[in-house]
């Protein structure tokens, strides 16, 4: 944290976020931080595993985040981790409720490479049979390692309690017994729901009239992200 040494707590923290929206409808929310050098880009889309529709419980929501990180149309899996370690950056990515969020830290010379490889991921993932079959094999393991933590069971008890009616009484990873019925075919025709997502971009590096440009041709025209279909 050495690069925030001298700073006041105003220049840390900045102005108040600012929102604009692009000719598509994608909501773009930006702050200015000129002293830190670094830079985060995240893409929030609203759909969680309480919109999962026919598939709710299954946790596919949650699959698909991992899917995203197997590659894209213009990246291979390793291509796309490569090209965003050579810039400094870090990808990951996690499921909610009600939204999935994918980010990329990196330090502010990364910032083109950081929003070219989150677009692709969040609206171009190449999805094969193979890759979903050996990730499935993942979730399996992730959930039974969740069975054996007393506290998340305990968690989950309590929402499936007291949310009897309602989506959120699931885990956000799935049942097993629900998860284990999603097969590679489903994720054949991308599955996209009607509602844009929010782009949350925080651009610590530069003002909004110069990273326009650049939103505007890796988000600006694109159709809605990938998610699991309500219907």
């Amino acid at each position: 944290m050495s690069f925030l040494e001298g700073l006041s707590f105003s220049q840390i923290a900045g102005p108040d976020p600012e929102r604009r929206l692009l000719a598509n409808g994608l909501e773009v929310i930006y702050v200015h931080r000129p002293h830190i050098g670094l830079c985060t880009v995240q893409a929030w889309v609203r759909t969680g595993s309480a919109q999962e529709g026919r598939w709710e419980g299954s946790g596919i929501s949650h699959y698909l985040e991992h899917m995203v990180f197997k590659g894209t149309g213009r990246f291979t899996n390793r291509e796309l981790t490569e090209t965003v370690h050579r810039s400094g950056g870090n990808s990951n990515a996690y499921t909610t409720f009600d939204r999935t969020v994918y980010h990329i830290d990196a330090p502010q010379e990364g910032f083109e490479t950081a929003m070219e490889a989150l677009s692709e991921m969040v609206f171009d993932p190449l999805i094969s049979d193979a890759d979903c079959k050996m990730e499935r094999e993942v979730i399996l393991r992730e959930i039974a390692m969740r069975d054996d933590e007393h506290d998340s069971i305990l968690a989950e008890q309590v929402l499936a309690e007291t949310l009897r009616n309602h989506p959120m009484r699931h885990p956000i990873i799935g049942h097993r017994e629900l998860f284990i019925r999603i097969t590679p075919r489903i994720f054949g025709p991308i599955m996209r729901v009607d509602t844009l997502p929010v782009m949350s971009c925080s651009l610590w590096v530069a003002r909004w009239n110069q990273r326009k440009p650049l939103l505007q041709r890796n988000v600006g025209l694109r159709a809605s992200p990938v998610a699991p279909a309500s219907r």
